[in-house]
């Protein structure tokens, strides 16, 4: 059962009550809703909440005329069926009604009408909705019908049930209406509802229309009315026609006014037309009954090479037809003599030259007054060129859809649609590969439907201006991620026919990342060749230094002969020799951190800090310093031995050299605790001189010293902090002045897997793993 939405306009309660209560016993192949209102402002408001499938008014109410309502309702739902339900008797109240566009007029002491009225006025409201719907589909070829169509004199109706589905130019201005009026009207709408004769318009007319569409050819005169409400006498025709397997019937509308009035003579008339003829760019040929010529133009001379003369009196065969096409033609023929049919054909024809053309043939039966058939009116154009260029456009489709197959790259092909809205209509197999998706199931949605994250970008514009403007659009780099399809891409759009597009494209992921690593690598090497240059400078700086100082003590100590002298002498020469030591092995150091490998090993830190503590043994501080060493039992750590070593040498040997003594307990002290995943974290702490917050972010920096007692190289924490870098770790410095310093060194568990993944490239490697200091 179907649901039906009422709305009742009615100021009486009671008769309100009585349509509904009649829809609803009567009309039982649907469910009724009703919603009642007895005013302007309820109506006007009920309009704006639901969609009503038909509206029951009353002519008149309190400070709102049922014509006003009507009015309203139309701006809105100019296809819904409104009836005027009332106690006005009155014909030109309902001429009124009707005139401005009411569906029906039932009054109220009739009340039985209702139900028809209101079955007619959604029967006819689902026609006319199903009319409209293919009205484009009938018509949408016929642009060579169409060219005659619009350059006739009369205005030419094409209908279907009484609807107007198409009206050409001359229509517009013989009525006064806008196309777009016209269209989906009942021409019954379009006369006064009498005609001269007495006869009621609607039985007059649906009776010749039924002749019609029976296969009886009608020309008649009759009275139509214009816009402005003008009455003029006109003769119309009405013949049936098949057009795509469905029936319709064409009628032409001749305003004969003027004939009337002035009387203009049969043979202005009959030059008028001539002219028509002869000035029409298609062939006009005119037939008697057995296909002999009666008339012959211009455009005809033209199309089969015979002159008008040479024509008139020829038959058909022998003159345009083939003769393996004579029994066809017969048939055609036979069908136009009796009015059938016949109307279109296409045929090979001949002409003067022997050339074999195709034809594209409108034909008309002629009538004289008692509607038999006299002649044939044929309109002829020559296809053969057309029929070409669509062979050649298929053969061009076809090489571009090869091309689209067999191309490297993705290829997406859109269409505009009569939304302005891109629709994906083709795509090949490359783009699959490369989006990883099956881009098929996609055809027939919109951009945006089929690719939800190019929403909010411009991407589509430019897609769109490429196909409607012609405007090509390139993007060496589109970064796309929608849970589909992921990755870079590089994009080509150009346009590829009449409102389409075609978008080329290669994923450049891989590209993208391979230059990202090489650009890395490039900085890197960057960063290495200035470190280097300023690590020359330093290390020829610093290795000169002692080496200086040892000669100049050399020469001092071969002029002593106190033997003490010589002592201190050799003293200072040992200090000389440490520092020299000292300063080869931080390079020794730095040098194997960029060139070995990690060597991943099982780490005891027990012995590691022991044989740090004894190896740092000569330093003067260190017998002074309380030592707190505490280590997490049961670690299962690896890393490479080498490297840790020299972390914890440095931050140990740092911590000693720049302690305290003045400070009652003077101390260092190292942490060594599990973190999570398996890690560790190592603390190296003291209650030293410490670091100014000034120099902090410096002193991971090559050759930097925060001191004036720094008599290292100034490279320690610097190669440190690269060692953990290789290491994927992390290191922290929290440190205030006069205070002490505390070094935090975080370091993952590194497994034989993890040193694998350690092998690729350092560019990469090092976006991946490092995580930089936070010295703040």
């Amino acid at each position: 059962m179907k649901n039906l939405l009422v709305i009742l306009l009615e100021d009486n309660a009671l008769d309100a009550e009585l349509n509904e209560v009649e829809l609803q016993q009567h009309l039982t192949e649907y469910l009724c809703t009703f919603h009642w209102v007895k005013n302007k402002k309820d109506f006007l408001t009920l309009l704006e909440e639901v969609s009503p499938d038909l509206v029951l008014s009353d002519y008149n109410i309190p400070s709102y005329t049922g014509l006003e309502a009507l009015r309203d309702f139309k701006l809105k739902f100019p296809n819904t069926p409104f009836l005027f339900v009332t106690g006005t008797q009155q014909e030109e109240v309902a001429a009124n009604a009707i005139k401005e566009g009411a569906w029906d007029y039932v009054v109220k002491d009739r009340l039985t009408r209702l139900t028809m009225a209101v079955q007619n006025a959604l029967r006819l409201r689902k026609e006319q909705l199903k009319n409209i719907e293919i009205q484009e589909a009938v018509i949408k070829n016929e642009l060579r019908f169409r060219t005659l169509f619009n350059s006739a004199s009369d205005a030419i109706f094409i209908l279907k049930d009484l609807i107007i589905l198409d009206c050409n130019v001359a229509a517009e201005k013989i009525y006064g209406y806008p196309r777009e009026e016209l269209l989906a009207q009942n021409p019954i709408t379009l006369s006064p509802s009498v005609q001269p004769s007495g006869q009621s318009t609607s039985e007059a007319a649906k009776e010749k229309f039924n002749l019609a569409l029976e296969g009886s050819p009608q020309f008649f005169e009759w009275r139509h009315k214009k816009s402005d409400g003008t009455l003029f006498d006109c003769e119309v025709s009405l013949n049936r026609m098949e057009l795509g397997g469905e029936i319709f019937i064409q009628g032409i509308v001749r305003d004969i006014t003027d004939r009337k009035q002035t009387m203009v003579s049969l043979a202005d008339r009959e030059k008028r037309f001539r002219n028509l003829v002869e000035q029409s760019p298609l062939a006009v040929i005119e037939w008697d009954t057995q296909l002999n010529v009666l008339e012959w133009n211009e455009a005809a001379e033209n199309i089969f090479g015979y002159t008008r003369d040479e024509a008139i009196g020829r038959s058909a065969f022998g003159l345009v037809l083939k003769p393996e096409l004579n029994v066809h033609i017969k048939n055609l023929l036979h069908q136009l003599v009796n009015q059938e049919g016949g109307v279109r054909s296409t045929n090979e024809n001949i002409t003067k030259q022997g050339t074999t053309i195709t034809c594209e043939w409108y034909n008309r039966p002629l009538t004289n007054e008692d509607g038999q058939t006299v002649g044939i009116v044929a309109m002829v154009e020559d296809i053969t060129d057309k029929l070409k260029a669509e062979k050649a456009l298929k053969e061009s489709e076809l090489k571009f859809r090869q091309i689209i197959q067999s191309s490297p790259m993705g290829i997406y092909v859109y269409e505009v649609n009569d939304k302005n809205q891109l629709v994906l209509i083709d795509t090949n197999a490359a783009a699959d590969a490369l989006t990883e998706i099956n881009n098929t199931k996609l055809i027939g949605l919109t951009i945006e439907e089929a690719f939800p994250g190019l929403q909010g970008t411009d991407i589509p514009k430019h897609y769109l201006n490429a196909a409607l403007n012609g405007t090509p659009w390139y993007s060496e780099n589109i970064q796309y991620h929608d849970g589909k399809v992921n990755g870079a891409f590089e994009v080509y759009a150009f346009q590829a026919g009449s409102k389409r597009v075609a978008i080329m494209f290669l994923n450049v992921t891989e590209r993208r990342q391979i230059e990202a690593a090489i650009k890395n690598k490039n900085e890197e090497l960057t960063k290495i060749n200035t470190e280097l240059d300023r690590f020359v400078y330093s290390a020829s700086h610093d290795l000169r230094a002692p080496i200086a100082s040892l000669l100049g003590l050399v020469e001092v100590a071969r002029l002593e002969t106190d033997l003490k002298e010589v002592n201190k002498l050799l003293d200072m020469q040992k200090r000389s020799l440490v520092k020299l030591d000292s300063f080869i092995h931080d390079i020794v150091s730095y040098s194997r951190n960029n060139r070995l490998d990690l060597e991943i090993e099982a780490i005891d830190f027990n012995s590691l800090i022991e044989g740090i503590f004894e190896q740092l043994h000569f330093m003067d501080q260190l017998a002074q310093l309380k030592r707190k060493i505490s280590i997490a039992p049961h670690l299962n750590f690896s890393t490479d031995r080498k490297r840790i070593s020299v972390i914890l040498t440095n931050l140990i040997s740092n911590a000693i050299k720049y302690a305290d003594e003045q400070k009652p307990n003077p101390f260092i002290e190292v942490r060594i605790e599990k973190d999570v995943n398996d890690g560790v974290v190592i603390s190296v702490s003291d209650n030293g001189e410490g670091i100014g917050s000034d120099q902090l972010p410096k002193i991971f920096d090559m050759f930097y010293r925060a001191t004036l007692r720094s008599t290292g190289s100034g490279i320690g924490l610097y190669i440190v902090h690269e060692i953990i870098q290789k290491l994927n770790g992390s290191i922290q410095v929290e440190s205030e002045k006069g205070e002490g310093s505390n070094f935090v060194v975080r370091l993952p568990n590194l497994s034989a897997e993890i040193e694998k993944e350690l092998d690729i490239p350092e560019a990469v490697n090092s976006q991946a793993h490092r995580h930089q200091p936070n010295t703040q």
